[in-house]
């Protein structure tokens, strides 16, 4: 899938073409900076499945373990999650924390492009030559003045980060105005929720002027999941058109834990059992 496809795939097949990326056989080619974004987001989403999913069961376990345990077991079905008003914070939670990973993922591609062809980077502006004489050798200075270059592109907004990336690399990160909008306004609210626990400010809703919320009120409208499924497909979108363009060195997804992450129930590895515990002196 191509990231012009996302519109399609936002009306009908969004969440089937970004599970098909998340929990489908590896696609052969992905950067590792790719395998790494879809590993930790498969991660998060099958944790967030295994809170929602499993706090019953988890909960009936601890209560066979231990019938006299003074924990709140109830806290952690999934009922009493939604009771006690947890669903915000979990909505938050997957928010911020894909949206953290995408960023991360744009951050270490240009990261690898840049180290496989320096020579893009022009300038080096704010770099002393003091610190550059410090350096030990060639591939010294040409880490340090990537990544200082890196660092200060991923400071600008999204949007200066894609108009940037296009004039100086001759490389779209988002395909269509619209998909740039929806980045732009994931990244707002993760901000939002980071820096101002959630609440509205003006900064806010100057950068989202059609969202409906007042300043002053929590940040309610944060659609998690929708946001969870258009970052995969974008990451691999963009992926698919860096490797086109600059044939980067391919990822291991068999390295990664994509597919092993939860061991039958029951199964615990040999190198994981649980020690004995100490008798008390």
């Amino acid at each position: 899938m191509t990231e012009s496809e996302v519109s399609d795939a936002t009306a009908v097949g969004l969440v089937e073409a970004a599970m098909h990326i998340l929990c489908g056989p590896p696609t052969p080619g992905r950067t590792q900076e790719f395998v790494d974004f879809l590993d930790n987001t498969h991660r998060l989403f099958h944790f967030l499945g295994a809170v929602n999913v499993g706090g019953e069961p988890i909960g009936d376990a601890l209560r066979k373990h231990d019938p006299s345990s003074n924990l709140d077991v109830d806290r952690l079905t999934t009922p009493q999650l939604v009771q006690h008003g947890y669903t915000h914070l979990v909505s938050e939670l997957i928010l911020t924390r894909t949206t953290d990973y995408f960023l991360t993922y744009i951050s270490r591609l240009l990261t690898a492009v840049l180290r496989r062809y320096p020579e893009s980077i022009k300038a080096l502006p704010d770099i002393k030559v003091s610190d550059l004489l410090r350096l030990p050798d060639k591939a010294a200075v040409i880490q340090y003045a990537v990544d200082d270059y890196v660092r200060k592109l991923s400071y600008q907004g999204i949007r200066e980060l894609h108009r940037d990336v296009k004039g100086k690399f001759g490389f779209q990160l988002f395909a269509s105005p619209n998909n740039l909008t929806w980045a732009a306004e994931a990244i707002a609210k993760r901000n939002l929720i980071v820096h101002n626990n959630g609440i509205i400010d003006y900064q806010f809703t100057r950068q989202l002027p059609r969202y409906n919320g007042q300043e002053g009120t929590h940040l309610n409208d944060l659609n998690p999941l929708v946001n969870m499924y258009f970052l995969i497909i974008a990451a691999f979108s963009i992926d698919s058109r860096a490797q086109d363009k600059w044939h980067l060195e391919a990822g291991n997804p068999a390295a990664s834990r994509l597919g092993r992450i939860f061991p039958p129930i029951g199964h615990r590895p040999e190198s994981e059992q649980l020690s004995p515990p100490r008798n008390s002196q």
